[in-house]
C-alpha cells in the first residue's frame, strides 16, 4: 500500500468518523414515565425510530411520586430536566425536581406551601424556570429558583383566572411571551376555552381570545406567533394560531388518527413528537407530525409497563453510555417496589387505564381532580403496548473500528519502508 493509497484510506476514515460524530451530536427524545410494577419516576429514552423505551433505574426518583399535566421543562446549556409533582393532600407542599442529562443526577425540593404550578417552561437567556402557577390569590406568573423558592413576575393574570389545560403552553422563540389555554372560573360565567397569551418580563396579559379550536398541544413559532394540534370533527390538525383565537391550517391534516394526551409532546425542528391513542383503545402510541407540511404519522406503541408523563428533545446525549448502558434494573429499588405494589396500580394495570391529571384542571385544584368544563375534551393519559426491546447507540464501537483500521494502516506502511 503506497503514501497515496494510504491518504485516500485515512481521509475516508476521517469523513466517517465525522459522520458518526455529527450522528451522536442528534437530538434525544427523553421521557419522564411512572414505571408502574415499581412505582418509581425515571427519566429514559424514547426511540424516534420505533417509540422502545430504554430505563436505567439509576435515573429514578424511588417512591417519590408521579409527575403529572406535562409539567417538564429542560435546558440544554444546564444539562438539566426540570419537573413537577404534585400532591393531592393540600397540608403537603408540591415538589420541584431537577435530573442531570449528563449524569442522571437528581435534587428535589418542596414548593412553598400551597403553591401549585400548571404549566411549566424553561427561558435560555437569562436562564430562568418559568410557571403558571397559584397559591390561593390567583393565577400569576412566576420564576422558580433551583432551591424552590417561587418569585411573582407582575400581578394575577385577570379577574376570575383560570382553569388551564395543564401542560398546554409554550414560549415564543425569543422567549419574550408565554402562551396557554384556559377557560375563566366557573364565577365569570364564561366557560368558553381562551388562548391567553402574558410577557415573560412583566406578567402583563397582551392576548385574551376565545378560540376557535381547543389545543392538544402549543408550541411557539415566532416571536408573537403560535401554532397548536387540534381535533376537529373526527380529524387531528396541526395549524398556526392567530391573536384572534382563530386557526389556520397547514395540510389536510390525520382523519381517524388518535387521541392526543393533552401536552405531552417535544419539538425538534419541524418535528413534532406527541403521546396520543388509536380512537377506540387504550394503548398509548408515540406520534409525529412535521411542522411544514401538517402531515403525521405514527412511531410505534409506547411500553405498557410505563406512563409517559412528558416529553423533551435535548441535545445533551452525554448520558446516552453512562445511563442507559444496560437493562438491569437496581435491585434496591426493585425490591422497594415490590413491597409497595400498590392495588391501585394493580387494578389500572387490569383495565388498561393509569389514573392521570385531567387535562383541565382549576388553578387552586389538586390536579387529581376532574374537568367540569363539557367544551374542553377529557384527555387522560394510558399506557401504552407491547414491551419492546431498543439497541444501544454503537457509535463507540464504530469509532474504535476506525481507529484501529487506521492504526493497522500506519503499520503495514511502516513494515514496507523497513523491509
Amino acid at each position: 500500500m503506497n503514501g497515496s493509497t494510504l491518504r485516500r484510506c485515512a481521509g475516508l476514515a476521517l469523513c466517517f468518523t465525522m459522520a458518526l460524530g455529527a450522528a451522536s451530536a442528534q437530538a434525544t427524545l427523553y421521557g419522564v414515565a411512572h414505571q408502574i410494577a415499581e412505582g418509581r419516576e425515571s427519566l429514559v429514552r424514547v426511540s424516534v425510530a420505533d417509540a422502545a423505551i430504554t430505563d436505567n433505574a439509576q435515573v429514578a426518583l424511588a417512591n417519590c411520586c408521579r409527575v403529572s399535566g406535562a409539567l417538564l421543562a429542560s435546558d440544554d446549556a444546564t444539562q438539566t430536566a426540570y419537573f413537577i409533582t404534585p400532591n393531592d393532600d393540600p397540608a403537603l407542599a408540591w415538589q420541584f425536581h431537577r435530573i442531570s442529562l449528563a449524569s442522571g443526577t437528581a435534587a428535589t425540593v418542596n414548593l412553598p406551601l400551597g403553591e401549585k404550578p400548571l404549566a411549566l417552561l424553561r427561558r435560555p437567556s437569562p436562564a430562568t424556570t418559568l410557571a403558571l402557577s397559584d397559591n390561593g390569590s390567583g393565577l400569576r406568573l412566576v420564576s422558580i429558583s433551583d432551591a424552590g423558592a417561587v418569585s411573582a413576575i407582575g400581578a394575577a393574570i385577570l379577574t376570575n383566572c383560570c382553569a388551564l389545560r395543564v401542560g398546554v403552553a409554550a414560549l415564543s422563540t425569543d422567549a419574550s411571551r408565554i402562551a396557554f389555554v384556559a377557560r375563566l372560573l366557573p364565577a365569570a360565567g364564561d366557560p368558553a376555552p381562551r388562548l391567553i397569551v402574558v410577557n415573560t418580563g412583566s406578567g402583563a396579559l397582551l392576548v385574551n381570545a376565545v378560540l376557535a379550536k381547543v389545543p392538544d398541544v402549543l408550541i411557539g413559532t415566532g416571536a408573537s406567533t403560535f401554532a397548536a394540534i387540534y381535533h376537529d370533527a373526527g380529524t387531528e390538525f396541526f395549524g398556526n394560531l392567530a391573536n384572534d383565537g382563530s386557526v389556520t391550517p397547514v395540510g389536510s391534516g390525520q382523519a381517524n388518527c388518535c387521541k392526543v394526551y393533552a401536552g405531552v409532546s417535544a419539538r425538534n425542528a419541524n418535528r413534532l413528537r406527541f403521546v396520543g391513542g388509536d380512537l377506540g383503545s387504550s394503548a398509548a402510541r408515540l406520534f409525529e407530525v412535521n411542522t411544514a407540511t401538517g402531515v403525521f404519522s405514527e412511531i410505534g406503541a409506547l411500553n405498557a409497563a410505563y406512563v409517559i408523563h412528558g416529553l423533551l428533545e435535548s441535545n445533551v446525549n452525554l448520558a446516552s453510555d453512562v445511563i442507559f448502558q444496560d437493562g438491569f434494573e437496581n435491585a434496591m429499588l426493585l425490591a422497594q417496589g415490590e413491597e409497595k405494589s400498590m392495588a391501585l396500580d394493580a387494578a389500572l394495570v387490569a383495565s388498561g387505564m393509569p389514573d392521570s391529571a385531567d387535562s383541565v384542571m382549576g388553578a387552586s385544584a389538586a390536579l387529581a381532580g376532574s374537568s367540569t368544563n363539557a367544551s374542553i375534551k377529557d384527555v387522560d393519559q394510558v399506557t401504552g403496548g407491547p414491551q419492546q426491546v431498543t439497541e444501544l447507540p454503537v457509535g463507540n464501537l464504530a469509532l474504535w473500528s476506525v481507529l484501529v483500521m487506521l492504526l493497522a494502516l500506519v503499520g503495514m506502511r511502516h513494515r514496507r519502508r523497513h523491509a
